[in-house]
């Protein structure tokens, strides 16, 4: 089972009840796995979720930059991201993902390096990356005109996708998908 949408844990409580309306009727013997903003996942909501058997938490860091992530209008800042994730990977969940973006208007090789690198040093299990989408419907495509955002060009992003998968290997992460890295089950 995968809830996902970036917020879940908004109102963690009301989270808990839906899915323990889901195991009662369900009778729920699967894996758990939640996608998390790092600023709605404290003690509380880990320790709840862990004791309910979620397994898996995927959470939206997008990048470890502040000012990246105020070009890209996120709500939280990298220094709560990565309390969120320390916190995670603390309490033992089975997995632990973290969301980074790339090919951000104005990121640099060096600001991709230290992202790969923090979540990687953090102890993360998983990495999935993506590249920014300036899909009209956002709101960075309504808030510009999306042609107009200046993404790093696809040498660049070539160089960025290159040094994730050297560094995801050389710590023990293998490629699972195009963007995505996870440490093989022990």
């Amino acid at each position: 089972l995968y809830v996902g949408g970036g917020t879940p844990t908004v109102n963690w409580p009301g989270l808990m009840r839906i899915l323990a309306h889901l195991q009662k009727q369900l009778a729920l013997d699967c894996a758990i796995g939640l996608e998390l903003h790092p600023a709605h996942m404290d003690l509380d909501c880990l320790h709840a979720l862990k004791d309910f058997g979620v397994t898996l938490l995927s959470i939206g860091v997008e990048t470890t930059s502040d000012g990246l992530l105020r070009r890209i209008g996120r709500s939280h800042d990298s220094q709560t991201a990565m309390e969120a994730v320390r916190r995670a990977v603390q309490l033992g969940f089975k997995t632990v993902n973290a969301d980074l973006m790339f090919a951000l208007p104005n990121q640099t090789l060096e600001d991709w390096k230290c992202d790969v690198t923090r979540m990687l040093d953090l102890g993360v299990d998983q990495l999935s990356t993506y590249p920014l989408f300036t899909f009209p419907y956002t709101e960075l495509g309504q808030g510009e005109n999306a042609r107009a955002v200046k993404r790093p060009g696809h040498r660049r992003v070539w160089e960025m996708l290159e040094f994730t998968d050297a560094c995801c290997e050389a710590r023990g992460l293998r490629r699972c998908a195009v963007w995505s890295w996870l440490r093989p089950a022990q």
